[in-house]
């Protein structure tokens, strides 16, 4: 009785048609994965704004603070703090030796902890810097500086700083939360858009985690994602560069949306 099988020209076939199939799907599979982490990432930004949202109703209008440098009471976060509870203060704020552990015990100590009592709200699944032993960071996101934040430099008098809910000229088109990157292992400060509309450039970078997408979170409580669409903006997320300029031939979209929805008053 003669044995059926395949031959070697037909097991080749099959494996290249397999291969064939693995190629068309992964970017797919790996744009629905990147989907999945923007929807957790928008989840994040919608509690971390209703805590936010919360905290003024309870405190009579007053916004929590924006700044972490300094770790000063009533920031929504503080500084990382040791087993001992001390803050870790470094003048050259750089804290990239400073363990995930302590850098969670400082989201711990802020504000809107008792608000938000949840480490995963505090980090976007797309930013892997926690496990970069060179960065040791885990809070993806930042206030922006027109928000109750601190403001500094030549062009301060520039910025839209709100420190009362009421000051904010409607909230359901003002973002609060923004998502970045820093490289000194803990997103410090507070986010900076100059408004100068004249100035074509970012002050301070913000990241592009998902895509094409960035994610917000806003004065209203609510959050959404945004889709970039200039060039520049996506190399300011891969360098993280301050004080990025747009291309000549860039129209400035990106950039205009970013102030038109970060002011205060305005």
């Amino acid at each position: 009785m003669k044995k059926s099988g395949f031959t070697l020209i037909e097991l080749l076939v099959v494996i290249s048609i397999i291969a064939l199939l693995l190629a068309i799907m992964m970017p797919a599979l790996g744009i629905a994965k990147e989907r999945a982490r923007r929807i957790y990432c928008s989840a994040n930004l919608k509690n971390l704004s209703m805590a936010w949202f919360t905290y003024q109703s309870e405190n009579g209008g007053k916004l929590v603070g924006a700044s972490t440098v300094n770790g000063a009471d009533g920031d929504w976060v503080s500084l990382p703090e040791d087993n001992d509870g001390n803050k870790i203060y470094r003048d050259d704020w750089d804290y990239t030796d400073v363990s995930v552990e302590y850098k969670q015990n400082g989201i711990e100590q802020g504000t809107l902890w008792e608000y938000s009592k949840n480490l995963g709200s505090f980090h976007c699944p797309s930013d892997k810097r926690d496990k970069d032993p060179s960065q040791q960071a885990w809070r993806s996101y930042q206030i922006q500086t027109n928000m109750n934040g601190q403001s500094y430099g030549p062009l301060a008098d520039t910025e839209d700083i709100v420190s009362r809910f009421t000051q904010i000229r409607n909230p359901s088109s003002k973002y609060v939360f923004v998502e970045t990157t820093d490289w000194r292992g803990m997103n410090l400060g507070s986010w900076r858009i100059l408004p100068n509309t004249d100035e074509r450039m970012w002050r301070d970078p913000l990241s592009v985690r998902h895509g094409s997408y960035g994610c917000f979170g806003f004065a209203d409580g609510h959050a959404e994602s945004h889709k970039w669409v200039e060039e520049s903006t996506f190399e300011m997320s891969e360098t993280q560069k301050h004080s990025t300029r747009l291309h000549e031939d860039e129209e400035g979209v990106d950039l205009e949306w970013a102030r038109k929805h970060a002011g205060g008053t305005r």
